[in-house]
C-alpha cells in the first residue's frame, strides 16, 4: 500500500500536489537568485538602493527585469519588503553581498545559471552513467570563481571540528589538509592556535587561491601549500597529529577513497587523528536532503562519485588501518567523522 508520508495535505486530509509543484518550479528560483547575484541586487539592496527604479538604473537591466527578479526573491524569502523598498534577509546580508568575507554570490551563478545545459543532459546521464564532458571545468578562471564561493560553506564544520578535538588548547599541531580547497579548514584551526601549522596539497590553480585567502585571514605565515594531486604524492610517514579530507569523498570512487584512506593513515602520527566533513547518507540511504540531492551534481560531473553511507566509511576506514570510528552531525548537511589509527 502507497504511503503518504510527508506529503502536502489540506485540512481535510486530501493530498495536494504543492510539493510536487515546489520541485517543478525550483529552477524558476535557481535561475533567479543565480541572475540576482549576477547583476548585484543584494549588494545594491545593501547599499541603499532598495526600489526597483533605483535598482534597474543601478544594475544596468530593465525595470520590468528587475520587479520579476524582486518578486521572486520576495517568495524565495531572500529579500524582505519594506514600504516602497526591500531589504536583505540575514542569510542574504551574510553571504550574497560582494565585499564581506562570507561572500558566496558566485556560487548559484556557478551552480545555478552556468549548470543549466549540463543539467540538461540528466535524462542521459542517468541512463548511461557517464559523466558530462566539461572541458572547462579544470581551468583557472574556474577554480578563481568557485574556489572562494563554497570557502564559507567550511567555516561552521571546522570550527565545529576545532571544538571537537580542542585544537584551541591542544599545544603545537602538525595539520595535514588533503585537497584542501580554498584553505579555510586552514584559516579556522590556525586561528584557534596559534602553535597549528598547516600544510596543505591541491592543484596549483586551487593553492594560488587558497594562498591569497588564508594571507587575508592573518595566517599565512603557518600555512604550506604544496602543488600536486594527493592520489600521485607521497604524504610521508608518522609526520602529521591532523588531516583533513573535506569533501572529496563524494568526488571519487571506492577505491580512490580507500587508497587515499591508507595514505593518510600512513601519514599520521599513532596519536593522531583523521577528520572526513562530507555529506554523509544513514546506512538505509536516508540523510539530510541536500545530501540526497547532490547525487544530481557526481552524476554529471564526476565517473565514480556519489554520496556514501557511514557503513561505506566504516569499511573503507577499517580497511585501511583506522579503529575508533565517530560520527557527529553539523547543523547543516555535512556530517564529521573522526577516524583514529589502530
Amino acid at each position: 500500500m502507497a504511503s503518504n508520508e510527508g506529503a502536502t495535505t489540506v485540512g481535510d486530509g486530501q493530498v495536494t500536489p504543492e510539493r510536487i509543484m515546489q520541485r517543478v518550479s525550483g529552477a524558476w528560483g535557481t535561475v533567479m537568485l543565480g541572475t540576482a547575484a549576477k547583476y548585484g541586487l543584494f549588494t545594491l539592496v545593501q547599499e541603499g538602493f532598495d526600489t526597483v527604479t533605483e535598482i534597474a538604473e543601478r544594475a544596468g537591466i530593465s525595470r520590468r527585469g528587475a520587479q520579476a527578479l524582486l518578486d521572486g526573491l520576495v517568495g524565495m524569502g531572500l529579500l524582505v519588503r519594506e514600504g516602497n523598498g526591500y531589504r536583505n534577509a540575514p542569510d542574504a546580508a551574510t553571504f550574497l553581498v560582494k565585499g564581506k568575507p562570507t561572500y558566496m554570490g558566485e556560487l548559484p551563478v556557478i551552480e545555478g545559471i552556468d549548470a543549466l545545459q549540463s543539467l540538461a543532459q540528466f535524462p542521459e546521464v542517468v541512463r548511461s552513467g557517464l559523466p558530462v564532458e566539461d572541458d572547462g571545468a579544470q581551468s583557472e578562471e574556474f577554480f578563481r570563481r568557485l574556489v572562494p564561493a563554497i570557502a564559507p560553506l567550511a567555516h561552521m564544520p571546522a570550527t565545529l571540528a576545532a571544538q571537537e578535538l580542542g585544537v584551541a588548547e591542544a599545544g603545537p599541531l602538525e595539520v595535514l589538509d588533503v585537497g584542501g580547497g580554498s584553505g579555510a579548514w586552514a584559516a579556522v584551526l590556525a586561528k584557534a592556535n596559534p602553535q597549528v601549522r598547516v600544510t596543505q596539497i591541491d592543484l596549483p590553480a586551487v593553492n594560488r587561491v587558497a594562498r591569497d585567502l588564508v594571507a587575508r585571514a592573518g595566517v599565512g605565515d603557518r600555512f604550506y601549500a604544496i602543488d600536486g594531486d594527493f592520489h600521485v604524492e607521497d604524504l610521508g610517514w608518522n609526520r602529521y597529529d591532523l588531516a583533513i579530507y573535506s569533501n572529496i569523498a563524494h568526488m571519487v570512487g571506492p577505491g580512490q577513497n580507500l587508497a587515499a584512506f591508507d595514505k593518510i593513515r600512513r601519514a599520521l602520527k599513532r596519536t593522531g587523528t583523521l577528520v572526513i566533513a562530507d555529506f554523509v547518507l544513514e546506512d538505509d540511504r536516508t540523510g539530510h536532503p541536500i545530501a540526497l540531492l547532490f547525487q544530481t551534481n557526481m552524476l554529471v560531473r564526476t565517473e565514480e562519485g556519489a554520496c556514501w553511507r557511514k557503513a561505506d566509511y566504516r569499511t573503507w576506514l577499517g580497511d585501511a588501518g583506522f579503529g575508533e570510528v565517530r560520527y557527529v552531525p553539523t547543523p547543516g548537511p555535512v556530517t564529521l567523522i573522526f577516524a583514529k589509527p589502530r
